[in-house]
């Protein structure tokens, strides 16, 4: 009973620090470098986000809220090409930014309403975090204090005096429910849309005092004031117009029509600016009802943003897939796009090329980002793929993209990236499946490209030939197949001539032969394997088989063509959404969702080891490897590391005499391995054999016949002979030879 009576205690105490507003000092962001006995890594660049949830302009500054902080940008000369000046990051999510004076207020969809002093923009800084216990429908400043519309929580009242230590000192509740509020002229107008318009005067600031209440038989959205002039989004009549008497009356001059309920409205001195229901931004001349500018299709509420630089006008506007348009609007001139940012949704892929991040999300664009520029990423070139959620993959000097325009098929581009500039220039398009999740692409020699496209009900394989001397100096196909699944496919893997397909039900996880590519062959299915889960990624390396998926990783041995008996399941309560390799340095990296990025040991193929788990900030689903350079892509954002090896991690371990393991596992009947250790000096290199001996004798297969120094060695059978026929059942025996040492011989039982 004590305990239950401790915990009733703690839950109210901590309801009555959220009714009083908590408020506390920000955490700072500190060098963030995980490390473990083996790795280390370190973040080389700041976050790359791609999601724009508000815009505010001010000063020949932009400021774009994304989903977990603050960017700022010069906008230059007529915004032609915006500098990246500052970039905040937060731990939380906010939808909403407020810029006035020195201040910018990011705002939650939970009441966390974080500020930042934006005196000097380059050098912004992160102030002080206020938690509000109510929703924030609005925020408006007087002075040194800021009124907060929380809805059926009334307008709470805060002393912003001290940035550092902001806090709610009143909170007035005659309204039932506050949505908007504006001030003008000592006055706080508050919309309540049960009742009307409420006036409180302000004469001393932290006390308002109410004055009255003006009713509306429609809710009042949102209010703007502009001189004498009160602007109310007033339902299904648009924008409403009303003059402010010397009274304090409001009297009904103009009404400005939108195309659905108004949703939102601000007064700006060069125009009037309305958003509705579905989405439209209106940009309206004073002395005239009609539009002269209207934005459709944004889905974005009532984000977006007004300014004037070198007496032009501008319209700032987010959109419903997280990019941003900044539109000339002058009167009487055509609409000009004079800058974007390609933003999305979703980040789909990410790929690393030298100093550029390749990414690609929910809209339409490809874009190109230029790395360790005083750590902030620089947009330097975008491209087109005109359908929504393009997969981009890298190799070399080229960049292919997915392009999902058609109803039944899809486009792969072939993009050239230029090495300096960062530019891509496309080169060639070939078809694939409808509705692409998925692109790999590898030298299958040096005159060709193997690549392997993966959509929902289908996958098609394609022998790409690289270009020739002039004139033949273009891509062309070799050979392409497809193979069409009644199941939906969740991963693909084309190796050694064959398509590993997996999908969402039992039946479904296929193997097609490929082996021979004619012009656009159906694809046979050949054979079926089991799974576990639903997998994500396929990937064949040797003799082994990696399935990764929502039941962590599944390690099988190949027998053949064939995907084989299981040889062990690994990290069985993580999930797995992609993968990516360094072979030189054998490490394996993982995106895996909500736990962030794992990185793995693969010297044993068969029995990976976990290194390092790195929590991102958001859900990690594509990873990118090159070099000692990492990319993340973390949904709303990509983040890119370094990392190195430790140097022991490298150092040879020499035993001090010559052994040979058992084999494991024994019996076995798939793939088992062999260790073994040869002791000495490192400059000296002896002659080894390591043969598998049937019951007569006969050398049924050489594992090792090469010249090796010291150290500790590891190898797998696979249960296989010369010619890759699998042996039969029973007992074998392994022998180990070095120069003119004693042989070494054990006995292992094959199983069937």
């Amino acid at each position: 009973m004590a305990s239950i009576r401790i915990k009733t205690l703690a839950i109210a105490l901590f309801a009555l620090l959220i009714l009083q507003g908590m408020h506390t000092r920000p955490l700072l962001c500190q060098d963030w470098s995980p490390e473990s006995d083996e790795i280390s890594l370190s973040r080389s660049s700041q976050f790359l986000w791609k999601t724009v949830k508000d815009v505010k302009y001010q000063g020949g500054y932009v400021y774009l809220l994304m989903i977990n902080g603050l960017q700022i940008y010069h906008g230059g000369i007529d915004f032609s090409t915006p500098e990246l000046v500052k970039q905040l990051e937060f731990d939380n999510t906010y939808n909403d930014l407020h810029v006035e004076g020195d201040f910018a207020v990011l705002i939650s969809r939970y009441g966390l309403m974080s500020f930042v002093d934006i005196s000097q923009p380059e050098a912004a800084v992160r102030t002080f975090d206020l938690q509000i216990a109510d929703t924030v429908f609005d925020y408006v400043t007087y002075e040194d204090y800021g009124y907060l519309a929380c809805g059926f929580g009334g307008v709470h009242v805060l002393d912003q005096s001290d940035p550092y230590d902001i806090r709610i000192v009143r909170t007035i509740e005659e309204g039932a429910h506050m949505v908007a509020a504006a001030v003008y002229d000592d006055i706080l107008y508050v919309s309540d849309d049960f009742n009307g318009l409420i006036e409180y005067h302000i004469d001393s600031p932290l006390l308002p005092v109410f004055e009255k209440v003006s009713l509306f038989s429609r809710p009042i959205k949102d209010l703007s004031l502009r001189r004498n002039m009160a602007y109310l989004a007033y339902g299904d009549s648009g924008i409403v117009a009303h003059a402010i008497e010397s009274s304090g009356a409001l009297r009904r001059v103009m009404r400005y029509p939108t195309l659905s309920s108004a949703q939102s409205v601000r007064a700006c001195d060069n125009a009037l600016l309305a958003s509705d229901m579905i989405g439209n931004v209106y940009v309206f001349d004073y002395d005239t009802t009609a539009a002269r500018y209207i934005s459709s299709e944004r889905d974005v509420d009532d984000n977006f943003d007004f300014g004037v630089s070198n007496d032009r006008e501008y319209l700032f506007l987010p959109d419903r897939r997280g990019g941003l348009d900044v539109v000339s609007v002058d009167p009487g001139i055509e609409p000009i796009l004079v800058w974007f940012y390609p933003g999305s949704s979703l980040v789909s892929s990410v790929a690393l090329a030298e100093d550029f991040a390749v990414v690609s999300g929910s809209n339409d664009y490809l874009s190109v980002w230029k790395l360790g520029q005083e750590n902030v990423p620089e947009l330097v070139s975008t491209f087109r793929s005109a359908a929504g959620d393009p997969q981009a993959v890298r190799l070399d000097s080229i960049v292919i993209v997915t392009d999902n325009s058609l109803q039944d098929a899809s486009f792969v581009h072939i993009l050239g990236l230029d090495d300096q500039s960062g530019e891509l220039r496309h080169e060639k398009s070939f078809l694939a499946v409808s509705d692409p999740f998925d692109i790999k692409a590898e030298f299958s020699s040096d005159t060709t490209i193997d690549l392997t496209v993966a959509g929902k009900f289908g996958t098609t394989v394609t022998t790409i030939g690289l270009p020739l001397e002039p004139p033949e100096d273009v891509y062309y196909a070799l050979g392409t197949g497809t193979a069409t699944s009644g199941f939906v496919v969740t991963a693909a893997e084309w190796n050694d001539g064959f398509l590993y397909t997996c999908a969402l039900k039992g039946g479904g996880n296929q193997i097609y032969d490929a082996t021979e590519l004619g012009n656009n062959d159906l694809l046979v299915s050949t054979a079926s394997f089991d799974v576990k889960g639903r997998i994500n990624v396929i990937e064949i390396i040797d003799t082994i088989c990696y399935l990764a998926g929502s039941r962590g990783l599944q390690v099988c041995a190949m027998d053949s063509f064939m995907i084989g008996s299981e040889i062990g399941s690994y990290f069985e309560d993580y999930d797995f959404y992609d993968l990516e390799f360094n072979w030189p340095d054998s490490l394996m990296f993982a995106a895996m969702g909500g736990e962030g990025l794992g990185v793995f040991d693969i010297s044993d193929l068969s029995s990976p080891d976990l290194l390092l788990l790195s929590d991102t900030p958001g859900f990690a689903e594509k990873v990118d490897a090159l070099e000692n350079s990492l990319a993340v892509a973390d949904r709303h954002s990509v983040l890119i590391y370094d990392y190195f090896l430790k140097a022991d991690r490298n150092q040879v371990i020499i035993p001090s005499e010559y052994y040979l393991e058992q084999n494991y596992p024994n019996p076995f009947n798939a793939v088992t391995r062999i260790d073994f250790g040869i002791p000495g000096e490192l400059s000296t290199y002896r002659d080894v054999q390591l043969k598998v001996i049937n019951i007569l004798g006969q050398t049924v297969r050489t594992l090792v016949n090469q010249k090796l120094g010291p150290g500790l060695y590891s190898y797998t059978w696979d249960g296989t002979d010369y010619s890759g026929s699998r042996v039969a059942s029973g007992l074998y025996f392994y022998r180990l030879s070095i120069d003119d040492s004693p042989q070494t011989t054990r006995k292992m039982v094959l199983l069937k």
